[in-house]
């Protein structure tokens, strides 16, 4: 028995493996002259189609087919037993003559018999086999009609796991050159940001004593090692994801799905208590800045002396930027933001405490709210000219949840008198530190 070059598209060794076996039993349990497995590859414009075999006995060396090893697959609209133009030394039979339905168990007229390997009307090969001298039984017939059957499946599950390792391989590159245009821009952002960290420290010095301009500056400052936090959070977790991450191999049993990294602002939230008015206070004079330019008042009432909560420095950076930068933005001059802390409730889990972002802007719809804290989803603000991601949010829900934490919204909020602008409220709790 053997293999026979070339295989039909690259047949993956575990099939060739069954294709043998079922041979040997078919040499076995039959007892079989010859039989062998041929694979249909696929033909291209001007070519007709071909069998080509996969795997033979006795050898091909040996075999009656080794002058002529291939066999010619009809057209599409021909019938399978009308094969045209076989080798001489093959007898090809319509399937129709092969069984005698409801006659004798031993059919008289051919000495070899062809199966075709076909799975939901998709013709994939054929298994032959034939002897010299004994008559073929019924119960015969029938085991090789097996045979074809296990074939005809295995094969189909051969060549869409090939086709699902093409996909991988395909993905596997896309995501390489991702990482390396991503490793790129990295480079890229680190020097200009290295840059603007050593400017605004120079403008701190020159202009040290004008309280208006230092607050600016020292928002730069602020913002601009942000960004280095975050660069390097997310490089982290990158290098992490490289030795963390397996694709899974076809060998396994159960595929296991690839963990991403969360990227903002760290895969892994340490909590800790911390004291929100700490974490507010810079953040709102950057965007006290921002909320001058677009002449939109911006009010805080940040109470002192109130208990630690229970959180995580950076994400808690990440979700007040994140709502009072929506507040500004989704807000119209003239407008008001209001951002007020202290706000206390207690449930079954524990004390809590809140911190309320609310504005006079254009509100969000009934029908948007069940949804707006989904990945890239806008709402009908996708039609307007605000820009954005539609991604603010989700990261924000994410956060306050790996914090065990809640997040509410309520809009409109009453807070305006003007219906064109029915104004959003979000209110966060978090459980205060025990």
């Amino acid at each position: 028995m053997s293999a026979v070059d070339p295989l039909p598209n690259a047949s993956s060794p575990e099939f060739i493996s069954l294709c043998e076996a079922q041979v040997r039993i078919v040499q076995q349990g039959v007892q079989v002259d010859w039989c062998g497995v041929y694979l249909s590859r696929s033909p291209t414009q001007t070519e007709e189609p071909e069998l080509i075999p996969l795997v033979l006995y006795p050898s091909a060396e040996t075999s009656i087919y080794s002058e002529k090893p291939f066999l010619q697959v009809p057209r599409p609209d021909s019938s399978f037993g009308l094969l045209p133009s076989a080798p001489d030394t093959l007898d090809i039979v319509d399937l129709e003559d092969m069984v005698p339905y409801g006659a004798s168990d031993e059919i008289q007229a051919h000495q070899q018999l062809v199966f075709p390997l076909v799975y939901q009307e998709i013709m994939l090969g054929v298994l032959v086999a034939g002897r010299q001298s004994a008559q073929w039984q019924s119960s015969e017939i029938a085991q090789l009609e097996e045979v074809a059957h296990t074939l005809a499946i295995a094969c189909i599950l051969d060549q869409r796991q090939r086709w699902y390792l093409q996909q991988l391989r395909q993905q596997q590159l896309r995501q390489s050159w991702e990482r390396e245009h991503l490793d790129n821009l990295f480079h890229q952002l680190r020097n200009p940001l290295t840059a603007l960290r050593t400017f605004s420290k120079l403008l701190l010095k020159r202009f040290w004593g004008d309280e208006k301009t230092q607050s600016v500056i020292e928002g730069i400052s602020r913002e601009s090692n942000h960004l280095q936090e975050l660069l390097q959070a997310f490089e982290a977790d990158l290098a992490q994801s490289d030795t963390e991450v397996t694709v899974p191999t076809w060998e396994t049993e159960t595929l296991q799905e690839s963990v991403i990294p969360a990227l903002l602002p760290s895969s892994g939230l340490g909590l800790m208590p911390i004291v929100l008015q700490e974490i507010l206070e810079p953040i709102l004079l950057s965007e006290q800045a921002i909320a001058q330019e677009r002449q939109i008042q911006l009010d805080a009432s940040l109470p002192k002396n109130l208990l630690p909560i229970q959180g995580n420095a950076a994400a808690l950076r990440e979700i007040f930027s994140n709502l009072i930068d929506n507040a500004l933005k989704y807000t119209p001059s003239g407008g008001q933001v209001f951002v007020t802390s202290g706000l206390t409730t207690i449930t079954e889990r524990g004390q809590w405490q809140g911190v309320e972002i609310a504005d006079t802007g254009y509100g969000i719809p009934l029908s948007d709210q069940d949804h707006i804290f989904e990945r890239h989803y806008r709402g009908v603000q996708a039609e307007g000219e605000i820009p954005g991601t539609g991604l603010g949010l989700a990261i924000v829900k994410e956060l306050v949840e790996k914090m065990q934490g809640r997040i509410e919204l309520l809009s409109p909020n009453q807070l305006s008198q003007n219906p064109t602008y029915p104004g959003t409220t979000f209110t966060i709790w978090f459980l205060v530190a025990p």
